[in-house]
């Protein structure tokens, strides 16, 4: 039997510093989270998101896109492995836009993910200094086929 591995990966850039998120989860409902990531700091004794938030966190995100990316078919029957890095922007209302692939299949696995990601519901934006801003957000789909 044949099953997708899915490895997003969050990674959001802002002025101050740069932090990663890394899950891992395949269809049998497995999350591992690799790494610890906090989603809150303080700046100038002012709490702030540190990053732009999937409403419910990391594991709703992952759950989101469980439910949202497939391995399409064709890509199945042709073998087509790799990674989907894609890149967006979250605005000061946690709108998202801006979505393009920055490395890709070249396959429908690349369209299967721009559109999961277009579907999302609003984020939770990041915040510095009390007050919302944009940032960009890049999160890593890994298409694995396995025995």
């Amino acid at each position: 039997m044949k099953t997708i591995l899915l490895l997003p990966v969050l990674l959001v850039f802002f002025s101050f510093a740069a932090s990663a998120q890394h899950l891992a989860f395949n269809h049998s409902g497995t999350l591992k989270q690799q790494s610890e990531n906090p989603l809150a700091v303080v700046e100038n004794d002012t709490p702030m998101h540190a990053l732009a938030m999937f409403p419910g966190g990391s594991t709703d995100m992952v759950s989101y896109l469980k439910e949202h990316i497939k391995y399409p078919a064709l890509a199945r029957k042709k073998r087509i492995e790799g990674l989907v890095k894609v890149a967006f922007i979250v605005d000061q209302e946690g709108v998202i836009s801006q979505v393009r692939v920055v490395e890709g299949t070249r396959s429908v696995c690349d369209y299967e993910v721009v559109q999961a990601i277009k579907s999302m519901p609003r984020w939770i934006p990041r915040f510095r200094n009390g007050q919302p801003v944009t940032s960009e957000v890049e999160v890593d789909i890994r298409y694995e086929l396995t025995p």
